[in-house]
């Protein structure tokens, strides 16, 4: 069954575009996933993510939402439903996603077909607590401009989280990586944006005393040192930067 195109512009996606991130990709074409297929990956590092956002919905009286953007075949997005998390997942592949949606039938209604600069036209403003974007950035033509279409999604003191190879690696690993920048370089971008960034490199200072449901668990020593070693260890990509930055309350 095809997946139909929901609210993304045709340019975005091209055959060309399709092609591009089809079935040779997911199976290590001009990328660092394996050759027998990205179903076969260790995706297990993503696990660390769902018990991060299990901690920020226990802080929270009403529902929070997730959205995981580049979400591949949706692994994350499954293992997080699974945890009663209402999570969605977005990836510009039509491959992928009728890949997660064969792979993963309970989450089908939670994939779709969508470039990351049309998640607005998708979602609607304010209409998640959290987005991720684990390995995303990098192949993004304009990063700046589609954080900032993103970044109207998350609601006020909400969560984006960033991962993205190392500026030294992110050349070396994968063709499709265009916009190569330091960490400096990220967390400029995401203040600019209105964000308060709390953990690059998954560090933050245990000592300062803080409120916020979202960042009390990233002072967590056991859980910062554990993420950075699975994500360090396992990505199949290699070592990637973590970023976690908050919505500053004024910002829209």
């Amino acid at each position: 069954m095809t997946v139909p195109l929901i609210s993304c512009g045709v340019d975005v996606l091209s055959d060309k575009l399709q092609k591009k991130f089809g079935y040779e990709y997911f199976h290590g074409r001009g990328s660092s996933y394996p050759k027998s297929g990205y179903e076969t990956a260790d995706l297990s590092y993503l696990e660390n993510y769902v018990d991060f956002f299990i901690s920020i919905k226990k802080g929270h009286v009403r529902e929070v939402k997730w959205l995981d953007i580049g979400c591949a075949y949706g692994f994350l997005v499954y293992i997080a439903s699974k945890h009663g998390i209402d999570c969605y997942g977005v990836d510009c592949s039509e491959y992928a996603i009728n890949m997660g949606k064969k792979l993963y039938p309970s989450i089908q209604d939670k994939l779709f077909v969508c470039e990351s600069d049309e998640v607005l036209d998708q979602f609607g403003e304010h209409s998640f607590d959290v987005i991720s974007l684990i390995a995303v950035v990098e192949h993004l033509p304009h990063p700046f401009r589609s954080l900032s279409i993103i970044s109207k999604c998350v609601r006020p003191r909400g969560l984006m989280l960033l991962s993205t190879p190392t500026y030294q690696s992110a050349q070396l690993e994968d063709d499709t990586h265009i916009s190569v920048k330091t960490l400096t370089e990220w967390k400029e971008m995401l203040q600019a944006l209105g964000y308060s960034v709390k953990a690059p490199y998954a560090l933050v200072d245990p000592t300062k005393p803080c409120f916020n449901p979202f960042v009390r668990f990233l002072t967590r020593p056991h859980f910062l040192a554990e993420l950075y070693r699975q994500v360090k260890q396992r990505l199949a990509f290699g070592r990637h930067t973590q970023i976690f930055a908050e919505k500053c309350q004024h910002n829209s």
